[in-house]
């Protein structure tokens, strides 16, 4: 769940931890208000273009829903991959038998 101020903004339905510590959300499912979530897709959109291609290079044909929702994806994946290594770490002899960093791949 992503949260702003107090209020669910989305939910994350599912990732993939990939050998080393990549983190790839696959699915997420905005919540809220139809006008607010749209008008966060169309900030995350404008920051996104800006961060990519600079105010000069903007192109606005770029800037469709299928963006919106990768560079939300994306904005998750930076924020999650840190909390979830963490619990790697503080957690690798958790199943008997198996540190869960050496079958993950992350180094400790």
């Amino acid at each position: 769940m992503l949260r702003t101020g107090g209020a669910d903004q989305a939910e994350v339905g599912q990732f993939v931890l990939r050998p080393g510590g990549a983190l790839q959300v696959e699915q997420v499912r905005a919540l809220g208000d139809n006008g607010a979530v749209a008008g966060i897709e169309s900030l995350v959109l404008l920051l996104g273009a800006l961060g990519t291609a600079g105010v000069s290079g903007l192109d606005p044909a770029h800037l469709g829903a299928g963006a919106a929702e990768g560079l939300v994806k994306e904005e998750i994946e930076r924020a999650l991959r840190p909390a979830l290594l963490q619990w790697v770490q503080d957690n690798a002899g958790a199943i008997t038998g198996f540190d869960l960093r050496d079958v993950l791949g992350i180094p400790g």
